[in-house]
């Protein structure tokens, strides 16, 4: 983009007051070139940033930005607001979500005529550097269509600098979450579902005929389910995740879900992955960094230990981390997927991770296309797979095919807004 234009579907508007419109500038941006910039002037503004309309996947999504503002205190301030499915803007804790770091940092004082009155709000100085700011988007935002805007309010007098807001992305946990996995040990999946709002597993057991069910009470609100199979028994583990802490909660089936462990591994905003680095049948502990594209491993064969942890680059700010074995060798392996230009890079586990001409690079997919984990062909390889939300389309590059661009498989099953199930 060529500034001050904003990005293709971003716009700016004046919502009272003086027309003080957001604009792309160069320079003292936390991400390469540009970032988004309104000004604190002198006088009554009301002006806002809208992103375009965003399909929020189910499960738990989480907003990250970076943002630096130096504002008049009290007086002058920034907000984020939502619109879920088409309804009116309200501010992203009126509306359900949480502030996990970089919440506001103090309530306006209502006077000198700002139209944000006297709401919390980013005022005063982020102190001259980029802050990050991680909100857990509203439950009522699950599956739905919404729309983000950063709103600005002055009051009349005392000018400050500005508000500049980079790296935005949005991370759901919906693609990493696995299915409902074998929990009585039949080799069949339970029927189970996590309720988020009172960290509850309830389970419907296959072996029963799905008629006897069970509740687990496992997690708090806004911990993330990422069961796996931490003992090796080939049943689920209980596993909730806690963004806030990093830490992960497990009952082990081996135990009858009696005996439970917490690892602390990860920050706040880290993904939990659930994947297999050493082949060893058990899941390791996995986190991946939106914000730097790094990958932290603690090896199950090694009984997690942090002295035989492993740290591997790979992604950028943005990128969607994908738990594949695209070789073939039962490892998993390090993929990192590009949504905005729809392109797939694959670190193969067979050649050590290695990062030279050994890495795979493959462009399937188009802006707003999911990526999957899945082995439609039964070769015990990852296909290249995404799903289309707009039309409802299954677009696959098959492993047995050395992923072929020409023989691919395109299946119509979903119509606009579906979720692709794993």
């Amino acid at each position: 983009m060529t500034p001050p234009a904003l990005p293709s579907e971003w716009t700016t508007s004046t919502l009272s007051g003086a027309a003080n419109p957001w604009v792309i500038t160069p320079g003292a941006s936390d991400s390469p070139f540009n970032h988004a910039f309104v000004a604190d002037p002198v006088g009554i503004t009301d002006n806002v940033l809208v992103s375009p309309t965003i399909a929020v996947p189910p499960g738990v999504s989480r907003l990250t930005f970076r943002h630096l503002f130096a504002l008049d205190t009290l007086f002058d301030g920034g907000v984020l607001e939502i619109a879920i499915g088409g309804g009116p803007f309200q501010d992203i804790l009126a509306a359900g979500g949480t502030f996990t770091s970089g919440g506001y940092s103090a309530t306006l004082n209502g006077v000198e005529g700002n139209p944000l009155g006297t709401r919390p709000a980013w005022t005063g100085s982020s102190g001259f550097a980029y802050l990050t700011t991680a909100v857990t988007m509203p439950a009522a935002a699950a599956g739905q269509n919404v729309v983000l805007r950063w709103r600005m309010g002055t009051g009349l007098t005392v000018a400050g600098t500005g508000w500049s807001v980079d790296s935005i992305v949005l991370s759901s946990f919906a693609c990493i979450v696995p299915p409902s996995g074998d929990i009585d040990g039949d080799r069949k999946s339970e029927i189970t579902v996590y309720r988020p709002g009172t960290g509850e597993w309830l389970t419907r057991y296959s072996s029963t005929g799905y008629d006897a069910s069970d509740v687990f009470q496992w997690g708090l609100a806004d911990d993330v389910p990422v069961s796996g199979d931490f003992d090796g028994d080939g049943k689920l583990d209980l596993t909730a995740f806690r963004p806030v802490t990093g830490e992960w909660y497990i009952r082990y089936s081996s135990s009858g879900y009696g005996a439970s462990a917490v690892f602390q591994w990860g920050l706040v905003d880290d993904v939990p992955i659930i994947a297999d680095f050493d082949g060893d049948g058990r899941a390791d502990l996995t986190v991946f960094r939106p914000a730097t594209g790094e990958w932290f491993i603690r090896y199950s064969s090694t009984g997690y230990s942090l002295t035989t942890s492993a740290r591997y680059e790979w992604g950028l700010t943005g990128d969607v981390p994908i738990s594949g074995d695209f070789d073939g060798d039962g490892q998993t392996d390090l993929t990192a997927f590009r949504p905005a230009t729809g392109e797939w890079f694959i670190r193969y586990s067979s050649t050590g991770y290695a990062i030279d001409s050994a890495f795979g690079r493959y462009e399937w997919g188009l802006v707003g296309d999911i990526p999957l984990v899945e082995d439609f062909d039964g070769d015990g390889q990852t296909e290249l797979t995404v799903f289309r939300p707009t039309t409802g389309e299954w677009w696959i590059r098959y492993s047995s095919l050395g992923y072929n661009p020409v023989t691919f498989g395109l299946y119509r099953w979903g119509l606009e807004g579906d979720t692709p199930i794993p």
